[in-house]
């Protein structure tokens, strides 16, 4: 009795049992059953140990058996012996199958099929013993490169020599073919990394040397990506399922080039370490690319392709991306099809490229075309060339290898098939061995190969395709030796079942075409192409495992496969090991391995059959390796010939080259080509890291742009957004403007840094450029920039010609350029830089046509400016959300005392700083010096800070710290110690303060001002830049402590501000040190005044540096003295003409800081070339002066007399108008700018002017009113459209339903376009006046039309305020442009078609952005609705008209730069009040802002808290302790503020209906009403504050109730719309009286101060005065103002105020004889408003003043004077004064006026002795 039963069953049916028993720890094996007998079996017995067995009868057994007992077996007992046997019993045959002898006639049927096939019969019962389980097994491995060839399930498979069974998987441990002796089987004892190349590594940013390291590089990158890739992983644990998927599988990985399992390529530590280093560099990792794809080009660009361009070329195949590979082997193929010489080299190289490619990469096509070229060749070659066609066989050998692998479709088989077959076939009765075995396995190869079959082919191989699917066995198995050999038994098996499934359809086939010849016939007769062998399939394995370096697994399969005796495999095998030995990329020991194989094969190991020709063969192998020229191999080789007794031996057939691969280049010709270009990446790549180290910023908060100058704060967007849309666009340059200190140098550095980052190779360059420190920009700005970057004069030729750079121009203000540097540099023309230009300026630096000097020249017009290549931003100072995140960033910087809510709290306790800190580099100061200033001060809204104090303090700070820093220095020479003991004792702060002073100074001497500079010690010892950076201690020690910055030898102040700010120290010397802004101190700091004829004030003119002219008027406003001491050098110009420069400094320094010169004497002052721009001249007297060249725009010169002053040159930045008789409708400038046009209503028809004399030339009427109006091109016609919906020629054409608003003609003349009241624009042609297309508009009405002179859009204006733009060409909508609030009346584009002009109803022309959109400007100087608007052709002016009769004249360079100096945007200031101390004033615009004013000088005040902007402030008042107290509504609830209590906020319960509330003057009564007319008084003094006064009074709208307290609250008035008046007492909460008037609807209503009289302003334009006593009659004096909308007394009571829709105040004085009632007289007009006046408030501390709030947003204080009946009312001081006021403005003899200027004051009600009317005529000027 055995303890182990083995139970085998064999395909040929028989059944075998084997006992196995140890004794003596031996184990004995016995056949204990068997059957059907046929052959002895003795399956894998192991021989060591076995008893009783002799060496032949050994051998016997090792031949004959399939069974592996594992060594572990000796050591088990007998019970668990049986135990391993139970798990597999014998199983019956199911029923039906082919053992089963009643159903065994399919089974014949199927063995004839498969003996015409080739095929062995095979038994069923294999297949029907297979369980399920063993399937599901098979089924979890995943494929490779072979499964593709066992899924062809139709394929015939033989082996000459005996088959092979499968077993299950749990079972293949016992089930195994036999093994080999040791001495073979062992000779490769582990699998290895698949071969790759390896060389040194280059040192991070080295220098790639040779081709064998670029790919060594490039192939680790590739490797450790794949590795360590999640992607890759899961795509390798993937499961596919069907059979499509399965085939795709794996035809992608047998294209792949390496695997991550357990046989993956591991880097070592050096590897590692490399890997770490490049992977984070993306730009050494795109460089590595970059130069691989430059080398493939320097290939192709070779018609020549030498063995050593073909060695590196092909050497780069597994690193190529996809689109270079693909490129590469198109150039491969295409020169081995025109060579007409066989190539020996580039024959290989090309098979090697189509080897190594990865997966995906190679397409169908490239593998038939390649075929078919190498078919060619082998019809080409003699018969005799052996080794030409050795060479021919190797390579359609390997190449039908990858199609075989690939599934390859598209083969044509009577093109390519067929004909490569019969080839092949006659040359298989060649007598060279060698030869014969490539000519079989390619015809094997070829039996593997789809081709285009039959229809009934197909259908067999599909449903072939069908059972292997079924039995998931070609999907499914993983390759290793072990399911190398499953596989090939279940295909076997699947081509039996293919039988099965195909025979049903050929049935079916056979019965339709009965009495022909049978179709299983006709299937047997033409599928029969030949047999396929197992030895091809598994010398394709075997390949497949050399090629991944699984050394170990390919020993297994050669020494296990069935295939092993026949010759065709053992010729295949020592081919593979010949190449093994002979390549060099595998290590030597196992090359040493490779020749001990050949040696083994040679003497045919035991279990071999034994060949000659074999045996020849790998003699000639061994001997072709002896040959070598390594040493350590060839003397190994020659050992082993020895041993076999073959040394000196010569081979019996011939010896044919051995090797897979193309050996590696010897030198690299095409990567010395690719590094003469590629060596410029290598010097970028040195900048970029240089730069991206410098480029790093401590804080960095994105800036926020607007679209220009004039746009408001609030339309902001990320400047860098718009930095990146400008890149992608096809504009070439941006202009960034920004004031000095906004970041613009932040934002370049940070911009250069991000594009260093993402920076690609060959892409745009970054290259930033501190203009001030370039010699030549105007000619040579790149090449400078690119020599002081270390590139050679070649590499920056070689630059210009191939890179494209993104420039950014930094500093373009400080260079002091004034050309336009695209132009002069040529860029982005033909054969010069290709460029995309960022620039930076400051805003203060631009003049009025600042535009031109950045604008490209585009086209190929050079003297044009394309305005569609530039873009501007201009950026926005920081919001409070900025500044609270620059805190943050700054706080942890250094350690701090404070954090960021403490800089924060600070920064909003002190008044006004909040405000100057939102410039960023303010911001940094105030950080510096806020701890401090601060130190011990209690109250922080007593302090006052200015940008100069800034500076002053974090200069003395610097110093401070730089002293201490010194002091503790202890490696200071001597004699630089005792030279810090004297500037210490002379005090260090201020030596360091006067030697920075010297220095700008020097700077704006000796450079101009240019900021940088230039310090050689060699050169410069002797110049003046020595006293400042020589060796002299004292130099040192103070440069070296100065805000100074060193890059090489440049030197420069740490910011450009900083050298204004010394500069400006030269003309105000502060002797106070360590300034801790004093609240106390209103009198200015101690200073000294260098007004010395040498100095700058005398010397220099400071309009060019504004930033000077900044610094000197916060010194204005901080010190009086300095004030005086400018207005002295004023009034020394009067008599000393040498002082004229310095008089034109001080006045323009005087007017910027906001100082008014009313009624001043500036009687012959010479000033030439002043900016009194914004000026306030009221009553001033210029008799005399010379004001030659002064800007005079938006001054106020009210009263002023400028009698024989010199005006040459006086800019006033706006033109005389038209005075017409009737609205004007419209207006059209000719082509030639040579006539105006204009259409006016009530029947005025059309008037022509010429615009050289502005006299009338032609007038013509029209059957309509005329709307609208278009010159020809030619300027012959006009045509005009009226209400009457007609176009007019003097023909007439109808198109629209409705009023015709305006027509156009297009640019060419071809076209015209009209839009009406019936919402549509319609099209005609200008000819013949027939329609054409019509648009469709959603924007309500068509108001206006214009073309842009480009011809790429059509504009349109629309009754809801809206503007849409058009597509010309498609007719399609583009963007809306929104901005008015009323209809927009006309439309124009400026010449150039950059800017839109719009008019409209809401009485403002509106000046927009073509290209963006963004709003430039608005210009509010037209007194009624605007309805025309019209650029005159040349682009300078513009011409608008309107219901006030006039057409007015703009000039379009000031238009676009009025607004440089934004004033506050304040709105409609709809109340004011004064302070009780007289002092403040409280303003409040568009119920939105509250501001409060100096009553002096016109300061802005900040309040102490910011107010939510969801309010709507109804009333301000001031309380009784000079406390400014805000009621407001929101969500219709009352909320009183008091911006500068603890507690701000006051809610008033049971207030959520109100719609209307004002408060008492004394702040303590509100009164309101609320939804249902209920008029409720709340006391803000008592707990019950709510008194309802009025219960649900009437039906009246809300808006119609007026509330009026008395001047000290004592009473109330209360009005409705109907007139009816109640009078209550707040204090008793008691109705005093009522009282009803009939004089319409109430407007307005005021108290007397004495609270007797009400004032009562009505609908019709009449103010009563009603007395409030009980005996008064009802209307004391009734005074006529035309449209009352504010009425104010004054306190004395003497004094009335009215304010108009007519643009003017009235003032009203009373009079009362003795013995009479008093009455009132008009006295005086004031005006110069331009537009509604909404609030007057009298001062109650200061004699008849008064403040005005208008709808022109401006707040202005008037004082009023009087001399007996004479009655003046002057100006004191104004904010935003947008508009020339010359009311009065007496000039007489005035020299150098021109004729429009005169026109244009006298316009402005200024006089003029010197002008008739008839010389102002022309304008309609009145006198």
């Amino acid at each position: 009795m055995f303890p182990l039963e083995l139970v085998i069953a064999y395909w040929n049916g028989s059944l075998r049992i084997l006992g196995v028993s140890t004794s003596d720890g031996r184990v004995v094996v016995r056949q204990l059953w068997e059957p059907n007998f046929r052959n002895l079996c003795a399956a894998d017995v192991i021989l060591d140990d076995v008893t009783g067995l002799s060496s032949n009868n050994k051998m016997v057994l090792t031949q004959c058996g399939t069974i592996y007992i594992p060594s572990n077996l000796k050591r088990m007992n007998s019970e668990e012996a049986r135990n391993m046997t139970k798990g597999s019993p014998i199983q019956p045959h199911a029923p039906g199958d082919g053992n089963d002898p009643n159903n065994n006639q399919p089974a014949r049927k199927r063995d004839i099929f498969l003996d015409h096939l080739g095929l062995p019969r095979l038994k069923d019962k294999w297949l029907k013993h297979k369980t399920s389980k063993q399937s599901l097994a098979v089924q979890a491995s995943p494929q490779t490169a072979v499964s593709s060839v066992v899924s062809q399930s139709s394929d015939n498979i033989t082996n000459d020599s005996r088959s092979v069974f499968t077993s299950a998987p749990e079972d293949r441990s016992l089930l195994t073919p036999p093994a080999m002796a040791k001495s073979i089987s062992d000779i490769f004892p582990e699998n290895l990394s698949k071969p790759v190349i390896k060389t040194d590594l280059p040192a991070h940013l080295d220098r790639i040397e040779v081709t064998q390291q670029l790919v060594y590089c490039c192939r680790l990158l590739i490797d450790s990506q794949a590795i360590t890739s999640p992607a890759a992983a899961a795509a390798e644990a993937q499961t596919e399922d069907s059979a499509t998927d399965i085939q795709v599988t794996s035809r992608t990985k047998s294209q792949g080039t390496g695997v991550n399992g357990p046989h993956a390529w591991e880097p070592n530590e050096t590897e590692r370490a490399w890997i770490k280093v490049v992977g984070q560099d993306h730009v050494q990792q795109g460089h590595l690319r970059w130069l691989v794809a430059k080398v493939v080009q320097e290939f192709a660009k070779d018609e020549i392709k030498g063995p050593a361009f073909i060695n590196e070329i092909v050497t780069l195949g597994p690193i190529l991306d996809r689109d270079t590979y693909r490129s590469l082997l198109s150039c491969v193929i295409t020169k081995f099809e025109r060579d007409t010489i066989l190539n020996v080299t580039l024959l290989q190289g090309l098979v090697q490229l189509v080897e190594c490619a990865s997966p995906g990469y190679l397409e169908d096509d490239d593998m038939v075309r390649t075929l078919a070229v190498l078919r060619q060749r082998l019809y080409g070659t003699h018969r005799p060339s052996s080794e030409l066609m050795y060479q021919i066989l190797i390579a359609i050998c390997r190449l039908l290898d990858v199609m075989v692998n690939s599934s390859v479709k598209g083969v044509n088989r009577l093109e390519q098939h067929q004909p490569l077959a019969e080839a092949l076939k006659e040359l298989k009765d060649t007598d060279d061995p060698i030869l014969r075995l490539q000519v079989d396995y390619a015809l094997q190869a070829c039996q593997y190969i789809p081709d285009d079959e039959s229809t009934l082919q197909a259908v067999l191989r599909f449903s072939g395709g069908l059972t292997m699917a079924a039995l998931g066995a070609a999907s499914v198995f993983k390759l290793d030796p072990a399911n190398l050999f499953n596989s090939l038994d279940t295909l076997r098996q699947a081509a039996g079942q293919a039988f099965e499934v195909t025979k049903s359809m050929l049935e079916g086939i056979e019965a339709s075409q009965k009495g022909r010849f049978g179709a299983m016939q006709s299937l047997l007769h033409g599928l029969r192409r030949g047999t396929k062998h197992e030895w091809y399939l598994t010398l394709l394995a075997a390949r497949t495992f050399v090629r991944e370096g699984r050394l170990a697994d390919f020993n297994q399969a050669v020494c296990e496969a069935n295939c092993r005796d026949e010759r065709a495999f053992q010729f295949g095998i020592c081919q593979i090991i010949g190449e093994i030995a002979m390549d060099a990329l595998w290590d030597p020991l196992t090359r040493k391995h490779a020749v001990d194989f050949l040696g083994e094969l040679y003497s045919t190991p035991l279990g071999w059959k034994q060949h000659t020709a074999v045996k020849q063969w790998a003699h000639a192998v061994l001997a072709q390796i002896s040959e070598l020229p390594d040493s350590d191999i060839k003397d190994h080789t020659h050992g082993i010939l020895r041993d076999l007794s073959l040394e000196g031996a010569t081979s019996a057939i011939a010896s044919y080259p051995l090797r897979s691969r193309l050996p590696l280049p010897e030198s690299s010709p095409l990567l010395i080509r690719a590094q003469m270009i590629q060596y410029l990446e290598y010097e970028l790549r040195k900048v970029r890291l240089q730069r991206l180290e410098e480029a790093r910023q401590r804080i960095y908060i994105p800036p926020t742009a607007k679209a220009n100058l004039q746009a408001s704060d609030k339309d902001f967007f990320l400047l860098m957004d718009k930095v990146q849309e400008f890149l992608s666009s096809e504009r070439q340059v941006i202009l960034i403007l920004g004031d000095s200190g906004a970041g613009k140098s932040t934002f370049n550095k940070h911009l250069e840094a991000e594009l260093l980052q993402s920076y690609t190779i060959g892409g745009w360059i970054p290259l930033f450029i501190n203009l001030p420190a370039i010699d030549r920009p105007v000619k040579e700005l790149m090449s400078e920039q690119l020599k002081e970057n270390g590139f050679s004069e070649t590499q920056v030729q070689e630059l210009k010609l191939h890179r494209r750079f993104v420039v950014i121009c930094d500093g373009y203000d400080e260079s002091q350029l004034s050309t336009n540097l695209h132009t002069t540099n040529l860029f982005n023309r033909p054969g010069q830089w290709k460029v995309k230009m960022v620039i930076t300026c400051r805003t203060q630096y631009l003049g009025p046509d600042y535009r031109n000097r950045f604008v490209p020249q585009g086209g190929d017009h050079y003297d044009r400016p394309s305005f569609d290549l530039f873009e501007e931003a201009v950026i926005t100072p920081f919001s409070k959300e900025q500044i609270v995140t620059y805190v943050e960033q700054y706080v942890p910087l250094e350690p701090r005392t404070w954090v960021a809510k403490d800089y924060m709290d600070r920064l909003t306790a002190i008044p006004n700083l909040l405000d100057l800190v939102r410039n960023p580099f303010l911001l940094s100061l105030a950080l510096e010096a806020l701890p401090g200033v601060t130190h011990e001060k209690q109250e922080l809204s007593a302090i006052k800070i200015t940008r100069v104090q800034l500076y002053d303090t974090f200069v003395d700070h610097w110093l401070g710290v730089n002293q201490q820093r010194l002091e503790g220095n202890n490696s200071l020479r001597q004699e630089e110690r005792d030279m810090l003991e004297h500037l210490i004792n002379a005090n260090f702060i201020r030596c360091g303060i006067d030697y920075l002073r010297k220095l700008a100074g020097a700077i704006f001497e000796e450079q101009g001002g240019h900021p940088v500079i230039q310090y050689v010690h060699d050169q410069d010892n002797n110049s003046w830049k020595a006293v400042f950076f020589g060796s002299d201690p004292k130099a040192k020690l103070l440069c070296n402590s100065s805000p100074l910055t060193r890059t090489g030898n440049q030197y420069r102040f740490v910011h450009r501000s900083l050298l204004e700010y010394f500069f400006s120290c030269i003309i105000y010397k502060s002797t106070r040190i360590d300034s801790k802004f004093d609240p106390q101190d209103d009198h200015g700091l101690p200073a000294a005044f260098s007004f010395g004829v040498d100095g700058p004030l005398y010397q220099r003119n400071l309009l060019a540096e504004p930033s000077i002219i900044h610094f000197l008027c916060d010194r204005v406003r901080l010190d009086p003295n300095f004030a005086r001491h400018l207005r002295l050098v004023i009034n020394q110009s009067k008599t000393d003409a040498s002082a004229a420069v310095a008089a034109t400094n001080a006045i323009t320094i005087l007017v910027r800081a906001g100082v008014a010169f009313h009624g001043a004497d500036l009687r012959g002052v010479k000033v030439p070339g002043a900016d009194l721009s914004g000026g306030q001249f009221d009553y001033a007297l210029f008799q005399g002066a010379d004001l030659t060249g002064v800007n005079l725009s938006r001054s106020w010169l009210r009263k002023a007399d400028m009698s024989d002053a010199h005006m040459g040159g006086v800019q006033f930045g706006e033109f005389p108008y038209l005075k017409l008789d009737s609205i004007v409708c419209t207006c059209a400038y000719s082509a030639d700018g040579r006539m105006l046009a204009v259409g006016v209503r009530n029947g005025g028809g059309v008037s022509i002017y010429d615009t050289s004399s502005w006299t009338r030339i032609y007038s013509f009427k029209m059957p309509g009113e005329v709307q609208s109006m278009a010159f020809s091109p030619d300027g012959t016609r006009v045509w005009a459209g009226a209400n009457d919906g007609y176009i007019s020629l003097w023909d007439c054409a109808r198109g629209h339903t409705d009023q015709v608003w305006d027509v156009k003609y297009s640019p060419d003349g071809e076209r015209l376009v009209s839009g009406g009241d019936d919402c549509t624009i319609r099209f005609w042609n200008s000819t013949t006046g027939e329609p054409g297309v019509v648009l469709k508009s959603s924007l309500e009405g068509v108001y206006s039309l214009a073309f842009s002179p480009d011809g790429r859009w059509i504009a349109s204006g629309h009754a809801g305020g809206g503007l849409q733009l058009w597509h010309a060409v498609s007719a399609e909508p583009g963007p809306v442009l929104h901005g008015h609030t009323d209809q927009v009346t006309g439309i124009a584009f400026s010449p150039d078609s950059r800017w839109i002009a719009s008019s409209s109803q809401d009485w403002t022309i509106r000046l927009w952005d073509a290209s963006t959109g963004a709003l430039v400007n608005t210009l509010s100087s037209h007194k009624n609705p605007v309805l025309s608007v019209v650029f005159s052709p040349n682009g300078l002016q513009i011409a608008s008209g309107g219901f006030d009769s006039r057409v007015r004249l703009w000039d379009v360079d000031s238009v676009l730069t009025s607004s440089v100096e934004q004033e506050d945007q304040l709105g409609a200031v709809m109340k004011t009040v004064y302070s009780p101390d007289g002092q403040y004033i409280l303003s409040v615009s568009d119920y939105l802002t509250v501001k409060q004013w100096s009553s002096l000088a016109g300061a802005s005040i900040p309040l102490s808290i910011e107010l939510p902007e969801s309010l709507s402030v109804k009333s301000v008042s001031y309380s009784l302790n000079g406390s400014p107290t805000v009621v407001a509504t929101q969500d219709r609830s009352i909320q009183l503020w008091e911006p500068q209590a603890k507690s701000p906020k006051t809610n008033l319960e049971g207030s959520s209906t109100v719609e209307y509330v004002t408060m008492s003057p004394c702040c303590r009564w509100i009164v309101s009403v609320d939804c249902e007319n209920t008029v409720t008084l709340w006391d803000l003094a008592s707990t019950q504050q709510k008194h309802v006064l009025i219960e649900r009074g009437g039906i009246d709208n809300v808006a119609s109730w007026k509330l009026a307290f008395s001047p000290g609250g004592h009473r109330l008035a209360v009005v409705n719309r109907i007139g009816n008046i109640w009078l209550f007492d707040p204090q008793s909460k008691k109705l005093i009286m009522s009282k009803s008037i009939d004089r319409g609807r109430i407007d307005v209503i005021t108290f007397s101060p004495n609270g007797q009289q009400l004032a009562i302003g009505d609908e019709y334009d009449w103010i009563y005065l009603q007395g409030l006593q009980p005996d008064d009659r009802d209307i004391m004096q009734t005074l006529y103002v035309d449209h009352v909308i504010c009425i104010a007394y004054s306190p004395c009571g003497e004094w009335l105020a009215s304010g108009s829709g007519s643009q003017i105040v009235r003032l009203w004085r009373r009079r009362k004889p003795p013995g009479d009632t008093e009455s009132w007289s008009y006295v005086s007009t004031v005006r110069g408003f331009v537009s509604m006046v909404l609030d007057i408030a009298w001062s109650p501390t200061v004699p008849m003043e008064f403040v005005t709030g208008c709808a022109d947003e401006s707040v202005r204080v008037w004082r009023v004077s009087s001399d007996g009946e004479d009655v003046v009312v002057k100006l004191l001081w104004g904010t935003n004064l947008a508009v020339l006021h010359a009311n009065g403005l007496v000039l007489k003899g005035t020299m150098g006026l021109g004729l429009m200027q005169k026109k244009l004051l006298v316009q402005r009600s200024a006089i003029a002795d010197s002008l008739t009317l008839d010389e102002v005529g022309g304008l309609g000027v009145e006198e």
